[in-house]
């Protein structure tokens, strides 16, 4: 073997020099910085995108909670405590139209809204029947009163027209509500025969409500809710079963209930619209969670018919 195959040999079996190795290492660091770039981005954007998402599936629950449930707002209800970012109003499960003459042949269970009602209980026939859109009870039963939206049973309301703090304002509860004591007929098939008896109690004014409605309508009524953005909490929470307030409070108390969370930003306008025969709900909420913004704006037309 000649001197030079003897160096060459003696070289390879000596392993790499300092030199080549660092060569390596900064080609590996090269290749790994450059891979990254290409794995890395695509796993952010990925998780951008579900929180993103997230987010807007948070709004958007909340919004189709809050728009669904305005609508069933007893006509007029509607109102804004614009400081303390509330939106309120009073729940109806369904309503009718009651009987304000007797038949042709002289029957029927006929309601006078502005009798004498301190006394005794009042009946009065539903007129085609009361409407059950939940497939439950259409009236729950509860004790005399005028102190309704309590959770302990539902009050009917006739011509809500307001403005507040008259005879015509149902969060008054001495003159525009009453407790629906007792049923007869709901949920037989022939909803000709529904009826339903209202008690004040003695509660109030002596006239059980202060004027016919032009149509005969009645509401049902089981709850005052309001839907509250706390800016300490950064939630949408949602009070109910609280009673009636004459004026609207911006922490109602009853049972409360978490909407959405990462709200950083809401907003509730209410146009009453012309003559109140159609109001106009608008909520805007804006979530953030980990850098990521969402905005989502939704409204929400309610009926102010009485």
């Amino acid at each position: 073997m000649s001197m030079t195959e003897r160096a060459i040999r003696k070289r390879a079996l000596g392993g790499f020099t300092l030199v080549e190795s660092i060569i390596v290492i900064l080609l590996v660091g090269i290749l790994a910085a450059v891979s990254a770039v290409f794995i890395v981005q695509p796993f952010e954007a990925s998780r951008d995108m579900t929180r993103r998402a997230e987010l807007v599936d948070s709004a958007e629950t909340a919004l189709n909670r809050i728009t669904r449930e305005v609508r069933l707002a007893v006509p007029n209800s509607v109102r804004i405590s614009p400081g303390a970012n509330a939106l309120e109003f009073l729940r109806s499960t369904t309503g009718g139209r009651y009987r304000r003459l007797l038949d042709g042949a002289g029957n029927g269970e006929v309601l006078d809204p502005t009798v004498d009602a301190s006394g005794q209980p009042a009946t009065f026939d539903v007129l085609g029947g009361l409407p059950d859109p939940d497939g439950d009870v259409a009236a729950n039963t509860r004790s005399a009163g005028r102190d309704c939206a309590d959770g302990s049973g539902y009050c009917i309301v006739i011509n809500n027209t307001g403005p507040r703090g008259t005879d015509f304002d149902a969060y008054d509860t001495g003159n525009n509500v009453a407790a629906i004591t007792a049923t007869s007929g709901l949920g037989d098939a022939d909803r000709t025969n529904d009826t339903l008896t209202f008690d004040t109690g003695g509660m109030g004014a002596t006239a059980a409500f202060p004027a016919h409605s032009a149509s005969q309508r009645f509401q049902v009524m089981d709850t005052a809710v309001t839907y509250v953005c706390p800016d300490t909490t950064n939630r949408i929470d949602r009070h109910h079963d609280y009673g009636l307030n004459d004026s609207q409070v911006a922490q109602p108390g009853g049972t409360v209930s978490e909407v959405a969370r990462d709200v950083v930003d809401c907003e509730f306008t209410y146009e009453s619209g012309a003559g109140q025969r159609h109001g106009l709900v608008t909520i805007d909420i804006t979530l953030r969670r980990d850098g990521e913004t969402v905005r989502l704006v939704d409204q929400a037309h309610v009926v102010n018919v009485p």
